[in-house]
């Protein structure tokens, strides 16, 4: 491959890749969601393909909740009964079982690193089991079986535990640190190689096995299950047994949102928690490209779990229907970090995210120079909370960033690929 003078960075979010396809049984998982793997297989062929005849030198950057560890069946105990075993040895068993499911993906991304390009993983909160050891190992293992690729290349997966930050071209996280009711406030001792443990999950995740708890016990088909809590509520009302049968579930849900406030409150997990970030500053300084300042700052804004949030919230969806409408927190979360790193002179022109399946490509507010926060939504489109009617099923979103090095010329968009033309369409361009 000729030397490049441009680098490309192509982020995809919000696949949720789970247990997949059974050859055994004949068919897919019941918790599966993703049915793309040879499209994704032709998309990387596509990307591979125009970087080597642009001469660029490629990025892809999987920029979180790519592998669903929620949805992925465990060992230790049935994941549908309420089961939240994070365990480092229960994550290699499922993260396997998603590669088994999903081989045509792996063997995609061995090809990509075989080609001599790159591939950056980074965890969101259905896959915060990428910031383990022994799973980022598991994982690069997996690559090399199915991708046939050669040790030098499974070997140059990197893994970003929380940011990927390249000095005047973009900032990029998953997004979950700034949802209160998925931010993981234990991620400094995840990150901590030294520290690892078993990892605590927030009440989004518990909120997640509480709804499959709730629609197994229902019994409906897959293409009927209730899909809000409000919805769920209706129901029990509708049918008293319906709850009944479900105060197991109701009960350990409300355990996990007790734990959740006494952890994110007390003085002294605040302290073992400023304690870890402390701890970790230099070598995630040394990642990520940003000051120990700075890192202490951004880790300073993450949104912890808040009751009174939550039943707000409940409330409000209970008196109507949601309407669909956008959320704009990660906005908000953009502009907060871009004048933080206005402050610090680390500022870049494009703020990164992933985690509201919701595309969007928006000028900061006051920023100057511009600056502007750009989420792809889901690569597949099917868990936009806000319908894209303009995207049939064979478009696969994606953003696309070039930076020149040197000239400071950068370029993003957000570009549809069309799997049955093999062409890209824009979506939104700056």
């Amino acid at each position: 491959m000729p030397e490049a003078i441009i680098s490309s960075y192509v982020f995809l979010s919000d696949l949720h890749l789970a247990s997949g396809f059974d050859p055994v049984r004949g068919s897919y998982s019941p918790q599966e969601n993703f049915f793309y793997d040879k499209q994704f297989a032709r998309f990387l062929k596509f990307i591979q393909r125009q970087a080597q005849e642009e001469g660029q030198v490629l990025h892809l950057v999987l920029l979180g909740d790519i592998f669903d560890f929620l949805r992925a069946s465990s060992p230790s105990h049935p994941q549908h009964q309420y089961s939240l075993d994070a365990s480092a040895a229960t994550a290699v068993v499922k993260i396997e079982q998603i590669a088994a499911g999903h081989s045509v993906f792996f063997e995609a991304l061995g090809c990509l690193l075989e080609a001599g390009f790159h591939v950056e993983l980074m965890p969101g909160n259905h896959d915060i089991e990428m910031t383990l050891a022994a799973v980022q190992e598991k994982i690069r293992e997996l690559v090399k079986r199915y991708g046939h690729c050669s040790d030098e290349a499974a070997v140059s997966i990197q893994f970003h535990p929380w940011i990927y930050y390249v000095p005047g071209v973009f900032y990029a996280e998953h997004g979950q640190q700034q949802h209160w009711i998925n931010s993981f406030p234990d991620l400094p001792e995840l990150i901590n190689q030294d520290t690892q443990g078993r990892i605590r999950p927030p009440v989004g995740s518990h909120f997640e096995i509480y709804l499959q708890a709730l629609r197994n016990t229902n019994g409906k088909p897959e293409d009927e299950h209730i899909s809000s809590l409000r919805s769920l509520i209706l129901e029990a009302v509708k049918h008293p047994t319906f709850l009944l049968r479900t105060g197991g579930a109701q009960l350990r849900f409300l355990a996990a949102m007790l734990n959740s406030v006494f952890r994110s409150s007390t003085p002294l997990e605040n302290a073992r928690r400023k304690s870890a970030l402390q701890k970790i500053l230099p070598a995630l300084s040394s990642q990520a490209g940003l000051s120990s300042q700075t890192l202490t700052a951004l880790a300073k804004q993450w949104r912890t779990f808040d009751l009174t949030q939550l039943l707000a919230r409940l409330s409000k969806q209970m008196g109507k229907r949601t309407t669909g409408k956008a959320s704009n927190y990660l906005y908000q979360s953009a502009i907060t970090i871009h004048e933080l790193l206005m402050y610090m002179n680390e500022q870049v022109p494009y703020y990164v995210f992933g985690h509201t399946h919701q595309p969007a490509m928006r000028p900061l507010a006051s920023a100057t120079p511009a600056a502007y926060y750009v989420n792809g939504g889901s690569w597949t489109g099917e868990y936009d909370s806000v319908p894209q009617p303009s995207l049939e099923q064979n478009l696969f979103r994606y953003i696309f960033i070039t930076a020149q090095p040197g000239s400071g010329h950068v370029q993003a968009s957000i570009l549809a690929w069309n799997d049955s033309t093999g062409l890209s369409e824009p979506i939104f361009t700056h």
